[in-house]
């Protein structure tokens, strides 16, 4: 993403979603992962290095995997029972990354809203963080195609009948894009009732930034369990 992620924290956190989604799927088959981050120091490219080993493992998280998906849509602005953030709060600490609940009418969540939305506009402002960032949108069906990566309508959170129609259409404008997102990033904020924040030890820890991969995977499929 260049200048939009110099720190490449969101390649880091992807691959280390995907060393979890790994240590589960070896769960629903019986096989217990054992898991190194950065093995070799001379490879940093070499983000994990994973061997199984046959006994008993708890598989049921593994059951969420197929079943969660993120729309990037608005939430419907219910309140979260006590005992669902008790159980987020308990994912297993690696001490790499931790998991910090924030709730939306506090201070600190008015203050998290605010600048997240501010740092949003600034992004849509700043030329070249929106030309690579526009270098990852995919949102005609033929630019999904032939690229077959990046961004595309479908974590859009549009309804599924104006998502068909909006991706037959030519590709939209970087305005409109950009627009859609200040406005997505303004609903989302607004209709959660607990922000989540995933905080690692610095901006360019790349353990913490893989163990936020895992811990964001397992947070997401306790919530949904």
């Amino acid at each position: 993403l260049g200048p939009l992620d110099p720190f490449r924290r969101e390649l880091f956190t992807g691959l280390g979603c995907a060393v979890e989604n790994l240590v589960q799927a070896a769960a629903a088959a019986g096989q217990r992962a054992r898991v190194v981050l950065l093995p070799d120091p001379g490879r940093p490219a070499h983000v994990a290095r994973l061997t199984w080993e046959s006994g008993a493992v708890d598989a049921s998280l593994s059951e969420q995997i197929g079943r969660r998906h993120v729309n990037r849509g608005p939430y419907d602005g219910r309140p979260i029972a006590p005992a669902q953030l008790q159980r987020l709060s308990a994912v297993e600490d690696s001490g790499l990354a931790r998991l910090v609940l924030v709730e939306a009418p506090s201070p600190a969540g008015r203050r998290f809203a605010d600048e997240t939305i501010e740092a949003t506009r600034m992004i849509n402002e700043d030329r070249e963080m929106s030309e690579a960032s526009e270098r990852w949108m995919r949102y005609a069906w033929r630019d999904i195609q032939a690229h077959r990566d990046g961004l595309t309508l479908a974590a859009a959170g549009m309804p599924p009948l104006l998502r068909a129609v909006a991706t037959a259409l030519p590709s939209v404008s970087p305005a409109t894009v950009k627009s859609s997102w200040l406005q997505g990033t303004e609903e989302a904020l607004a209709t959660s009732p607990v922000y989540g924040l995933l905080v690692v030890g610095a901006l360019d820890d790349r353990r913490g930034q893989l163990a936020r991969g895992d811990k964001r995977i397992v947070g997401v499929m306790v919530e949904s369990h």
